[in-house]
């Protein structure tokens, strides 16, 4: 179980199956917050990736790290904001900043996927518009799943974009994706 340590200590702990906790990635020396890590993904081979304020990160099993994409800044070509990632079945990967989903192909090219606009629709992949992503998750037919703001988003592996769940009114209601609410 690997688990993000943030606040002042900026690193990734291992709880071992015998309960010993080591630290597994210091993430201090390079400037990388961990108190905005996000979820920590598994990949092939063991490495872990995970988003954080304005980047995205690959961490090696030795617990060394490379960051994938984003300056971890604001402004001119940083993301500026908390992303969040996760891998297709062909290990791309993926990461969520506020309205654009970017493709970090398996040879660390970073390119726009999904997003070109911050207001709500459904459409093809740079059509689409998403307003707040938060968090993400791909199955095992690569759809992506993505919430965003009050709405369940979903891409599909031929390239449209469709609200699965949620009317975009704030609120708490069960019932079929259309009229389910969240907050």
């Amino acid at each position: 179980v690997y688990v993000a340590d943030g606040g002042n200590n900026n690193r990734i702990c291992k709880i071992g199956a015998d309960g010993t906790f080591t630290v597994f990635a210091d993430l201090t020396p390079s400037g990388n917050n961990a108190a905005g890590l996000g979820e920590l993904i598994e990949g092939p081979g063991g490495n872990l990736y995970t988003g954080e304020w304005a980047k995205a990160v690959e961490i090696f099993t030795n617990g060394s790290f490379q960051t994938l994409a984003g300056t971890g800044q604001n402004g001119p070509g940083g993301w500026g904001v908390s992303v969040s990632v996760a891998l297709d079945s062909a290990t791309n990967l993926y990461a969520a900043t506020q309205d654009n989903v970017w493709l970090i192909t398996t040879d660390d090219s970073v390119s726009l996927f999904a997003g070109g606009s911050s207001q709500y629709s459904d459409g093809s992949l740079l059509q689409a518009g998403f307003f707040s992503l938060t968090g993400e998750a791909i199955d095992s037919s690569n759809n992506i799943y993505l919430g965003d703001t009050v709405r369940i988003r979903k891409i599909s592996p031929s390239g449209r974009v469709s609200t699965v769940a949620g009317t975009g009114v704030a609120g708490y209601a069960d019932g079929p994706g259309y009229a389910a609410q969240f907050n």
